[in-house]
């Protein structure tokens, strides 16, 4: 009887040690999952961090680049404008001679 005994005591004593074993197990998972859920999470706003990043140092390219244009054909209309302004005096100042000469 004793030994029924022990061979019961120690199948309590397994299924026991089986049972915390399957918990330990479930909290390992649970545990795994969630420090993979915050790594693609950190990921996932480190990588879109750097696109936004990206993005902007291209927009500030792109917005430099369009000063710089801006500013060229600025000065090019300045010149065509003073350019224009000689012309129309010289062409003034023909027409004035020409109807003084008449």
């Amino acid at each position: 009887m004793k030994v029924i005994q022990e061979i019961l005591e120690a199948e309590k004593k397994a299924e026991h040690v089986l049972k915390n074993a399957d918990q330990e197990k479930s909290r390992k998972i649970a545990k795994a999952r969630e420090r993979a859920l915050e790594f693609l999470t950190q990921s996932k706003a480190a990588a879109e961090q750097q696109i936004d990043n990206d993005v902007k140092r291209q927009m500030d390219k792109l917005a430099q680049h369009k000063q710089r244009i801006c500013d060229y054909y600025t000065a090019e209309a300045k010149k065509l404008e003073k350019m224009a302004e000689k012309k129309i005096s010289k062409a003034a100042d023909f027409l004035l001679k020409k109807l003084g000469a008449l």
